[in-house]
């Protein structure tokens, strides 16, 4: 990973995310462009130009990067960039435009009975071509040490397990791939494909496999819970989960998942 775009709306939870965003890049040795959009302005008499409202946000964006850029962290590039656009779009448009590897983003608070994702939160990693790193705001930065992949076990998993070896290589982590299965059939497939893998990462000892009987939805936040995980994994296209999670009128037996940042990966090569 060279390349990282944090999309930053500037609001009080904005530092945790950013915080997030400059480890991964100093342990990765990545670039990381820290970018924020406003939408288009009103036209009204007496209003600030675009140029001098760009000029303002950059000065804000630098200072809380800068308040948490720590002694070891003076190496990592970072770049900042404000422009006029609505925040869906423009996203889109600079990772379409760029070279990146990962968008970080914030989640919102969640509500009574809700959950965290926003329309654009969606959108992002529902259309953004690159992985999505989101982050909810009660996740305090304190270090990736465990990483919970959560895989249904097909090939496009494979790609990902083998893109997560960088991720526990540079963040010194341990990371467990734990698939949920709901019947008996399931799970023989399951030991079939585990067992493969074991043997293929055999000489890797902080890599653990898992299986685990139930419902994916309601048990996988679970998990995370128990297992005490610092970021949880999933591919892009895992059941239909994004879709339920953002459609589904109460979220409440989804909600609790996303606790811990979750980084939706692409399982295309």
């Amino acid at each position: 990973m060279q390349h990282i775009l944090l999309a930053t709306d500037l609001e009080p939870t904005a530092a945790n995310v950013a915080a997030f965003a400059l480890a991964i890049a100093d342990n990765f040795k990545a670039k990381l462009t820290v970018y924020h959009l406003f939408g288009k302005p009103t036209l009204t008499i007496g209003s600030d130009s675009d140029e001098i409202r760009e000029d303002r946000v950059e000065k804000h964006m630098k200072e809380f990067i800068g308040d948490l850029r720590g002694p070891n962290m003076t190496d990592v590039v970072v770049d900042f960039k404000a422009e006029i656009d609505y925040p869906g779009d423009g996203i889109l448009k600079e990772i379409e435009e760029g070279d990146y590897d990962l968008l970080v983003i914030g989640l919102r608070e969640a509500k009574a009975g809700g959950n965290q994702f926003s329309s654009l939160a969606y959108r992002l990693i529902r259309e953004a071509e690159t992985s999505v790193l989101a982050i909810p705001p009660q996740a305090d930065f304190k270090g990736i040490a465990e990483i919970i992949f959560a895989t249904d076990l097909d090939h496009a998993d494979e790609v990902v397990l083998e893109q997560l070896q960088e991720w526990r290589q540079n963040m010194s982590a341990d990371l467990y791939v734990v698939n949920v299965h709901e019947n008996d059939k399931e799970a023989e497939a399951a030991r079939k494909v585990m067992s493969k893998w074991r043997d293929r990462y055999a000489s890797r000892p902080n890599m653990h496999f898992e299986l685990m009987e139930g419902d994916f939805e309601s048990d996988i936040g679970a998990y995370v819970n128990q297992r005490g995980g610092d970021m949880l994994v999933m591919q892009s296209h895992v059941r239909g989960f994004f879709k339920h999670m953002f459609t589904h009128s109460s979220a409440s037996d989804v909600a609790h998942v996303i606790e811990v940042p979750l980084l939706v990966m692409r399982g295309e090569d």
